[in-house]
């Protein structure tokens, strides 16, 4: 015997949080009164589900069947008239979006968040779904600074005969073999990851001005041949290695691709870090990188503009000293950007 019991759930709305980020939803900053904490409540219009009454929790469902240490938790999901509701924890620590907003993370850093996102992503398949909305900004980090994947308002269930119905993506973040057939599935996740960690490793600038100025059918083009983003663009300090594998993971030809979340997260793991550098990227285009080296001085590396032209420089910091390194094969001045950026790539190669 079954026994239907409706109950009444409070919670009191306070402000919307990552505007502009959900596709069909908005979150807010929540306060559930009857348990005394605060959530993120996301709310979705009942009409985005074209009157499809099955459809109203699917994506709570889908949560609550990848549960993971890597995967936002659901806490509970409710209704009313008009909207559908997702409540999970609130985190303070903002999204992986916010924080290569003005800059890069580090390598150290990018390996770390890589390794737990893949392993969310990795639930996420062997539960069989494609979340199909892989981006900077649906990884959270909890209180502890894990990274969580969250946002699954675009996933779908692969289906017993191993087709899936590809939902509505972010245009930039469509995979070429879904422009060019509509097909999708798991290795499109994975190239989406290779945009995710793209973005990581670089800034979000360094991506996001690869796009301005094109309209959707060139962007459309080059997203399908592999040169958009441009896999040769990579700041000067990212690892060779680093570099091969996300172009690995941004391969056209789905099979060339990392052909498991699991298989891509090993070749992440086992990459060298070596100096482990820190970016600050000024709105002229200046650079500044800087690393510690244990029982050593630490290094900077400067990328700064004079009098209509580049200089490269480098310095050991020792506390408050700074002093000048005076080698002539580290140190260059008057040149173009493109020759300040190959030099760059030989003074971080040295300094490795």
């Amino acid at each position: 015997m079954t026994m239907e019991i409706v109950a009444e759930i409070r919670h009191d709305r306070q402000h919307q949080i990552g505007v502009g980020e959900g596709m069909n939803s908005e979150v807010f900053k929540s306060h559930d009164p009857q348990l005394g904490g605060d959530f993120a409540i996301k709310i979705i219009e009942k009409t985005r589900f074209g009157g499809d009454i099955t459809k109203y929790f699917e994506e709570a469902q889908v949560m609550f069947a990848t549960a993971h240490p890597n995967i936002v938790p659901i806490q509970y999901a409710c209704q009313d008239a008009s909207h559908v509701m997702l409540a999970m924890p609130f985190y303070t620590r903002g999204s992986l979006g916010t924080r290569i907003s003005s800059g890069p993370i580090t390598t150290k850093e990018l390996i770390r968040v890589a390794i737990g996102i893949l392993h969310g992503v990795s639930q996420i398949h062997t539960a069989g779904y494609v979340h199909f909305d892989l981006k900077p900004s649906n990884v959270l980090f909890n209180d502890v600074d894990d990274p969580l994947v969250s946002d699954f308002g675009q996933t779908r269930k692969v289906l017993p005969t191993g087709a899936i119905v590809v939902p509505p993506m972010y245009q930039n973040a469509i995979p070429p073999e879904t422009l060019s057939t509509g097909a999708g599935g798991p290795l499109g996740d994975i190239y989406q990851l290779g945009l995710l960690f793209y973005r990581a490793i670089n800034g979000d600038d360094l991506y996001r001005r690869q796009f301005v100025g094109l309209d959707w059918v060139t962007r459309r083009q080059l997203i399908m041949v592999g040169r958009l983003p441009d896999r040769q663009l990579f700041l000067p300090h990212v690892p060779k290695r680093m570099r091969t594998i996300i172009r690995k993971a941004l391969k056209c030809d789905p099979a060339l691709r990392y052909q498991s979340a699991e298989q891509f997260s090993k070749a992440i793991a086992a990459t060298p870090i070596g100096l482990d550098w820190e970016t600050k990227i000024h709105p002229s285009g200046e650079m500044a990188w800087r690393t510690e080296r244990p029982g050593r001085a630490d290094l900077e590396v400067r990328l700064f503009r004079t009098s209509g032209s580049w200089s490269v420089r480098v310095w050991t910091v020792n506390g408050t000293s700074k002093r000048a390194m005076g080698s002539s094969s580290l140190n260059r001045f008057g040149l173009d950007l493109p020759d300040a950026m190959d030099h760059l790539k030989e003074v971080f190669a040295q300094l490795a």
